[in-house]
């Protein structure tokens, strides 16, 4: 009898530790899986980002030019020069 409890013990514990270890590699293999979904998602939104800066970039570099901030300000603004009739086509 006492050999009998004693191996329905160890069984039991052994059966507890291998639900326990399978729980916390489940646990674990979502959890990286889930990582490398937002690393995904991440890289995309610094190439995204990454884009928009070279796109500003850019810009600022065009409006050091005479030529495009005063075509941009007619453009964007409305702006006319002193004695000039614009008329604004949409």
């Amino acid at each position: 009898m006492k050999i009998r409890l004693t191996r329905s013990f160890w069984v039991a514990l052994t059966a507890i530790i291998a639900v326990f270890t399978l729980y916390v590699m489940i646990r674990t293999v979502a959890h990286i899986a889930r990582t490398h979904s937002r690393m995904s998602e991440m890289r995309i939104e610094r190439d995204r980002l990454q884009h928009g800066i070279e796109a500003d970039s850019l810009f600022i570099e065009n409006l050091s030019s005479e030529e495009f901030l005063e075509t941009y300000a007619r453009e964007q603004f409305n702006l006319q020069r002193p004695g000039e009739t614009v008329y604004i086509i949409e």
